[in-house]
């Protein structure tokens, strides 16, 4: 954590309210009015504030009012580079939402699941109840097939969902091509 004191880093004698991010001013400027009629110790308040490198960095800030104070008549800030935490709550926050699409993920294609299998089932029966030579025949074996294929993505979807390692597996570009065709 980097120390942030005024004057700092070249910025001597310049205003806090060049260093603090235009779009955090109007927060910073009710914050010290606060602590301009309460002397007491403040609440920490979050901003962006320009770090010696000329970068904006997250800062946590507490505020004491010294107006009453003959020697320093201000009020004294007291600010720590929290950058580095903030960055790290997006990212669990970003991976709580992917978990959150995995477990919907995982629900939905169990359910879909359970429906396909009703789907290959009764393809199946047309399958094997109609005769070789009977033109719909082709027809159920299609819809068996296409059962088949749905539930290979379902099964996709339920290891993504459990965040398992998928083996890689050679493809016969040519077999997916001619099974794409068919439909």
């Amino acid at each position: 954590e980097r120390s942030l004191a005024v004057p700092y880093g070249g910025f001597e004698g310049a205003p806090l309210s060049l260093l603090i991010h235009p779009d955090d001013r109007a927060l910073a400027n009710a914050f010290l009015a606060d602590v301009a009629l309460d002397s007491a110790a403040s609440k920490p308040v979050e901003w962006r504030m320009r770090a010696a490198d000329e970068t904006w960095i997250d800062v946590e800030t507490t505020a004491t009012g010294r107006l009453d104070d003959p020697d320093l008549q201000g009020i004294v800030l007291n600010s720590r580079d929290v950058t580095e935490r903030k960055r790290l709550e997006a990212q669990l926050h970003q991976s709580q939402r992917l978990e959150s699409v995995g477990q919907l993920a995982g629900g939905i294609a169990h359910d879909f699941n359970n429906f396909l299998s009703v789907i290959q089932g009764y393809a199946r029966f047309l399958v094997d109840g109609l005769d070789d030579g009977n033109p719909l025949r082709g027809d159920a074996r299609e819809i068996e097939r296409a059962a088949e294929r749905a539930a290979r993505l379902t099964n996709q979807l339920l290891v993504f969902s459990r965040h398992e390692m998928v083996p890689r597996t050679a493809v016969d570009v040519g077999e997916v091509l001619d099974e794409i065709g068919s439909i």
